[in-house]
């Protein structure tokens, strides 16, 4: 939670509940244009769409930690987030749940769903762009992400370990046969009786 008290954070939370409220607030455009829909249904739902994407920003926001992602994963991540929350953005501007027209909501999620992609192909996204605010192409992301798992460790020095010499023990002398005494033996003779 220390993050929360971070101005990075902050910076990134907010222009993510700008960017939804935006895009959340464009499908309402005609229809509050025509007297369909009271402008304060508009700006109800685009500021609780920005109160939802700072809820959903407590989970963490990549570009605040630093992490670069793959293009095409955030602008999924971006999309499905913005079709939540402007579903519930949209049920929350309604006084009953059966006050809800489910078929014009669904349009509106989609098409801000749509609206958020489309703002990530334009302008692209934070958590995937390089260091000079380029967005990063596939082939980069697959470069730095490999370039990641072939970073290894150098390795530590190898140690010798030799054991410690074992205690002196007298041992007591090995026993020698005698030799037999017997009959001396020829050439050609084995040595052994079969």
């Amino acid at each position: 939670m220390s993050a929360l008290f971070t101005l990075v954070w902050w910076k990134a939370a907010g222009l993510r509940a700008a960017r939804t409220a935006v895009v959340i607030a464009i499908p309402y455009l005609p229809a509050s244009y025509t007297g369909q829909v009271p402008y304060i249904a508009l700006a109800s739902a685009a500021v609780l769409g920005a109160i939802l994407s700072l809820l959903f920003s407590l989970a963490g926001v990549a570009e605040a930690k630093g992490e670069v992602h793959p293009f095409w994963y955030s602008v999924a991540e971006r999309v499905l987030k913005t079709i939540a929350q402007a579903l519930i953005a949209g049920i929350g501007t309604s006084l009953f749940v059966t006050d809800v027209d489910w078929t014009s909501l669904g349009n509106i999620a989609l098409t801000s769903g749509f609206g958020s992609l489309l703002l990530a192909l334009l302008a692209g996204l934070p958590e995937s762009t390089t260091s000079a605010g380029v967005p990063l192409t596939p082939a980069q992301v697959a470069a730095e992400i490999a370039a990641e798992d072939t970073t290894i460790a150098p390795a530590a020095e190898p140690t010798l370990s030799v054991p410690a010499p074992a205690p002196a023990v007298a041992a007591e002398p090995a026993a020698v046969e005698e030799p037999v005494v017997g009959e001396p033996i020829e050439a050609g003779e084995p040595l052994i009786a079969q």
